[in-house]
């Protein structure tokens, strides 16, 4: 259930954009996303997009200790 921010803007939950069918499609250029989720270290990282490029991102969240 964790959330999606791109660009400081809500973009829906990581179950959202987990396969081929759901993608996070964003305009080219760069851009800052952060998954968000209670009690976990958020997971920041930024992309540059390239056009007709797909990026493929796997991170862990870490508890806050």
């Amino acid at each position: 259930d964790a959330e999606v921010y791109v660009d400081g803007y809500y973009a829906g939950i990581v179950d959202d954009f987990d396969g081929i069918w759901q993608q996070l499609r964003l305009d080219d250029g760069g851009h800052r996303i952060e998954v968000r989720a209670p009690g976990l270290n958020p997971l920041t990282f930024d992309v540059m997009i390239q056009p007709g490029r797909t990026i493929t991102y796997r991170g862990d969240l870490r508890i806050i200790p």
